[in-house]
Protein backbone atom coordinates (compact mmCIF):
# COMPACT_ATOMS: atom_id res chain seq x y z
CA UNK A 1 0.00 0.00 0.00
CA UNK A 2 3.20 2.42 1.14
CA UNK A 3 4.61 1.42 -2.60
CA UNK A 4 1.29 2.22 -4.74
CA UNK A 5 1.01 5.47 -2.74
CA UNK A 6 4.38 6.55 -3.20
CA UNK A 7 4.31 5.29 -7.01
CA UNK A 8 0.80 7.60 -7.04
CA UNK A 9 2.46 10.76 -5.37
CA UNK A 10 5.90 10.64 -7.56
CA UNK A 11 3.18 10.49 -10.76
CA UNK A 12 1.27 13.22 -9.72
CA UNK A 13 4.74 15.28 -8.89
CA UNK A 14 6.07 14.31 -11.92
CA UNK A 15 2.67 15.32 -13.92
CA UNK A 16 3.16 18.97 -12.32
CA UNK A 17 6.80 19.47 -13.12
CA UNK A 18 6.71 18.15 -16.48
CA UNK A 19 3.48 20.48 -17.89
CA UNK A 20 2.18 19.82 -21.26
CA UNK A 21 5.08 16.99 -22.36
CA UNK A 22 4.56 13.75 -23.70
CA UNK A 23 5.60 12.34 -20.72
CA UNK A 24 3.24 14.26 -18.62
CA UNK A 25 0.34 13.33 -21.20
CA UNK A 26 1.31 9.96 -21.47
CA UNK A 27 1.69 9.89 -17.04
CA UNK A 28 -0.41 6.96 -15.53
CA UNK A 29 -2.64 8.58 -12.38
CA UNK A 30 -2.22 5.38 -10.32
CA UNK A 31 -4.02 7.57 -7.44
CA UNK A 32 -7.55 6.62 -9.56
CA UNK A 33 -6.45 2.99 -9.10
CA UNK A 34 -5.65 3.45 -5.12
CA UNK A 35 -8.03 2.64 -2.83
CA UNK A 36 -6.60 2.78 0.23
CA UNK A 37 -7.99 0.16 2.70
CA UNK A 38 -9.71 0.96 6.31
CA UNK A 39 -8.13 -0.83 8.90
CA UNK A 40 -11.60 -2.17 9.90
CA UNK A 41 -12.27 -3.29 6.61
CA UNK A 42 -11.14 -6.52 5.57
CA UNK A 43 -12.95 -6.48 1.93
CA UNK A 44 -11.29 -2.84 0.83
CA UNK A 45 -8.00 -4.30 2.45
CA UNK A 46 -8.20 -7.56 0.17
CA UNK A 47 -8.81 -5.11 -2.59
CA UNK A 48 -5.67 -2.91 -1.58
CA UNK A 49 -3.79 -6.40 -1.39
CA UNK A 50 -4.99 -7.84 -4.89
CA UNK A 51 -4.51 -3.87 -6.76
CA UNK A 52 -0.79 -4.30 -5.01
CA UNK A 53 0.23 -7.41 -6.54
CA UNK A 54 -1.57 -6.29 -9.70
CA UNK A 55 0.77 -3.16 -10.09
CA UNK A 56 4.04 -4.79 -8.97
CA UNK A 57 3.20 -8.05 -11.87
CA UNK A 58 2.61 -5.23 -14.62
CA UNK A 59 5.91 -3.53 -12.86
CA UNK A 60 7.92 -6.56 -13.15
CA UNK A 61 6.97 -7.25 -16.99
CA UNK A 62 9.32 -4.30 -17.35
CA UNK A 63 12.68 -4.55 -18.85
CA UNK A 64 15.25 -4.74 -15.97
CA UNK A 65 16.93 -1.34 -17.50
CA UNK A 66 13.67 0.26 -17.71
CA UNK A 67 12.47 -1.02 -14.43
CA UNK A 68 15.24 0.42 -12.83
CA UNK A 69 15.12 3.66 -14.39
CA UNK A 70 11.50 4.10 -13.59
CA UNK A 71 11.66 2.99 -9.96
CA UNK A 72 14.93 5.24 -9.43
CA UNK A 73 12.54 8.28 -10.65
CA UNK A 74 9.26 7.21 -9.22
CA UNK A 75 10.23 5.93 -5.91
CA UNK A 76 13.48 7.40 -5.81
CA UNK A 77 12.54 10.74 -6.55
CA UNK A 78 16.08 11.37 -9.12
CA UNK A 79 15.60 13.64 -11.89
CA UNK A 80 16.29 12.40 -15.60
CA UNK A 81 19.16 14.19 -15.49
CA UNK A 82 20.25 12.59 -12.24
CA UNK A 83 19.40 8.96 -13.25
CA UNK A 84 21.42 9.60 -16.72
CA UNK A 85 24.48 10.27 -14.70
CA UNK A 86 24.12 7.84 -12.43
CA UNK A 87 23.43 4.83 -15.45
CA UNK A 88 26.05 6.58 -17.74
CA UNK A 89 23.45 7.23 -20.43
CA UNK A 90 21.96 10.44 -22.39
CA UNK A 91 18.79 12.00 -20.97
CA UNK A 92 17.41 11.08 -24.02
CA UNK A 93 17.51 7.45 -23.20
CA UNK A 94 16.30 7.74 -19.74
CA UNK A 95 13.10 9.79 -21.50
CA UNK A 96 12.92 6.56 -23.97
CA UNK A 97 13.01 3.98 -20.79
CA UNK A 98 10.27 6.39 -19.32
CA UNK A 99 7.63 6.70 -21.95
CA UNK A 100 8.05 3.06 -22.59
CA UNK A 101 7.09 2.30 -18.67
CA UNK A 102 4.46 4.78 -18.59
CA UNK A 103 2.83 3.41 -21.91
CA UNK A 104 3.38 0.02 -20.13
CA UNK A 105 1.77 0.32 -16.79
CA UNK A 106 -1.07 2.33 -18.61
CA UNK A 107 -1.81 0.01 -21.29
CA UNK A 108 -2.24 -3.35 -18.36
CA UNK A 109 -3.50 -0.79 -15.93
CA UNK A 110 -6.55 -0.17 -18.36
CA UNK A 111 -6.59 -3.95 -19.33
CA UNK A 112 -8.05 -4.99 -15.84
Amino acid sequence: QAYLRTIANNLLRHRAKRGSTLIAEKSVELIEALDLPAREDPHRELVGREELEHFSLILNQLKPRTLEIFLLSRIDGYTYKEIARKLRMTVWGVKWHMVRAIEHVDRHRRAR
